[in-house]
């Protein structure tokens, strides 16, 4: 039986953040969503070739939510990295649950992504079996270095701390970075468009994010 999703005490998490109900989230995770489809917010990225698997591509689009549900999802001590935290299963286990809800959404948009990649590729990528959500690139782009350098590191879980300790700044993982646009970024499975073939470009990262809360 799967573990029960779990909130890491806030004493010990440290960021604080109204909690949620993880399985009661992917309703307001997709209610949001499909506001965003609804006022064409959304906003998907080219066809992305995969950098060491040649003939393989993956669709990746840009979900903008509220500060407070962003903060919630991935910074928060019942949300993405916090399910992680608490267990490599229940990360990727939440991390499906929205994955099924969410991207069903987007594939329906197709006035969305068409003048980019047709329908089929944007199912099989979307809601293939390595999709995953993360930060936006303006977080993970090596531009936000001074961003993050300056940010404080207000997540305390001692296995982070620990792993991170040796590390110079900025300590991602000990961070809670809300970014200017405020996306959260759905990054599809990368898919060989002829044969419907996948490729996990990142086994390592579950581990990852278990072990020292970034990837």
């Amino acid at each position: 039986m799967a573990k029960a999703f779990q909130s890491v005490e806030r004493e010990v998490w440290g960021h604080g953040t109204p909690p949620i109900d993880p399985l009661a989230f992917e309703d307001e995770l997709a209610g949001e969503i499909a506001q965003r489809l609804a006022e064409f917010r959304v906003l998907p990225e080219d066809r992305e070739p995969c950098r060491d698997k040649p003939g393989y591509f993956r669709a990746s689009v840009n979900i903008p939510l509220t500060a407070r549900l962003f903060d919630q999802f991935l910074n928060g001590n019942s949300g993405y990295r916090a399910q992680y935290f608490g267990g490599i299963a229940n990360g990727e286990r939440f991390n499906r649950i929205l994955v099924e809800r969410v991207a069903p959404l987007i594939v329906e948009a197709e006035d969305l992504y068409r003048d980019r990649f047709d329908r089929l590729f944007c199912e099989r990528s979307l809601l293939g079996p390595f999709t995953k959500f993360w930060y936006s690139k303006e977080i993970t782009d090596p531009s936000a270095r001074e961003y993050l350098c300056g940010l404080p590191e207000v997540i305390r879980v001692g296995t982070w701390v620990a792993c991170w300790r040796q590390c110079q700044k900025p300590r991602k993982g000990l961070l809670a970075p809300i970014p200017q646009d405020m996306c959260v970024l759905l990054n599809g499975t990368f898919v060989h468009p002829e044969t419907g073939d996948v490729y996990e470009q990142k086994p390592e990262r579950s581990q990852h994010l278990h072990e020292c809360g970034w990837t």
